[in-house]
């Protein structure tokens, strides 16, 4: 437990962690599997890597500060445990053959019963624990998953052979609380549109061709027209359709040609997001906020890849041609 709570300097030498989303998917197979299994899942504390923070800090947090774990388990009726302290020093009886030096979390798991542990990045343990009927031979009654990267989740797909993650977490009362104050500042439920312009780290990343032409603001509004059309330049303001813009664009003022037909908001125009910043310093806070505020929008626009979280919208467009990856013959005109 030598690791601090809340954003702090990470490790080098530790393995990169992941963030939110990809922790997210982590958890819903953990309780996947845990179900499947006949197991009792541990929600224990989890890391988000520092790539995706403000300052470049990591952050160690009880996962039900983003997460209504407790009407999670409710909703399911399920066994949920968040603390990882009531595992018992039988582990090493269920599970004779795992090595204590192989997993960071190791040290913190003891208790009455015995725990399944997925040690990060070892691909040879991955091959032998993650298979769904050695689970359920196994005398290990608790499941736990670290927060280690992404590997988790890619051997826990390649395991069951299909896509479980039949199980979805609402946010935690504070994250919809701060969703519900910025809804208020953007006009209230579908009275918005999302945008989420990713620039910035993905510019040059041969995966996306033309992303700098696709993000820019005459594209963007293309992708709109049909969907929430532009007003007239001679309309007052406020019968201007309103956008909240999220993007790693570090010049704000890149947007300024969206607002000749839409009411543009930035982060800056959010108090109650823009105090996550300021404040929290806790980037993966924001993002989850903004995830509540966009599920409550009337359409969302995505850069790369259409988000199924907003599928039930009017709309949920994207603004490459291609789904996440792909080629371009030509760039458009910028």
């Amino acid at each position: 437990d030598s690791l601090p709570y809340g954003p702090h300097r990470p490790d080098p030498h530790k393995v990169e962690y992941p963030g939110l989303k990809h922790m997210t998917e982590n958890l819903q197979c953990l309780v996947d599997e845990a179900l499947h299994s006949g197991r009792v899942p541990v929600f224990a504390p989890i890391c988000l890597g520092h790539r995706h923070n403000f300052d470049g800090l990591a952050v160690r947090v009880r996962p039900e500060a983003y997460y209504d774990l407790a009407g999670f388990a409710d909703k399911h009726g399920i066994r949920i445990v968040t603390d990882s302290r009531i595992i018992a020093s039988s582990i090493h009886h269920a599970a004779p053959d795992l090595p204590a030096d192989i997993n960071p979390m190791w040290r913190h798991l003891r208790g009455e019963d015995a725990a399944r542990v997925f040690p990060p990045n070892l691909i040879e343990y991955f091959e032998k624990y993650t298979s769904i009927d050695n689970l359920k031979a196994s005398p290990v009654k608790v499941a736990v998953k670290t927060s280690g990267d992404d590997i988790l989740m890619d051997h826990c797909l390649k395991a069951t052979g299909n896509r479980l993650y039949t199980h979805t977490f609402d946010f935690s009362a504070p994250i919809r609380a701060a969703a519900d104050a910025a809804l208020a500042a953007l006009g209230g439920p579908a009275n918005f549109a999302c945008v989420h312009v990713r620039r910035g780290d993905k510019l040059h990343d041969a995966r996306h061709p033309c992303l700098d032409a696709f993000t820019r603001p005459n594209h963007i509004a293309a992708t709109l027209a049909k969907a929430s059309p532009p007003a007239s330049s001679t309309d007052a303001e406020s019968r201007k359709p309103t956008l909240y813009v999220m993007s790693n664009e570090p010049d704000a003022s890149f947007f300024a040609p969206l607002r000749e037909g839409y009411r543009v908001a930035l982060l800056d125009d959010v108090p109650a997001l823009r105090a996550l910043r300021d404040d929290a310093r806790d980037n993966y806070k924001l993002f989850a906020v903004e995830s509540e505020v966009c599920t409550r929008a009337r359409g969302y626009v995505e850069t790369t890849w259409t988000n199924p979280r907003y599928a039930s919208l009017d709309f949920n467009l994207r603004l490459t041609p291609y789904e996440f990856t792909g080629h371009v013959k030509e760039c458009p005109p910028t």
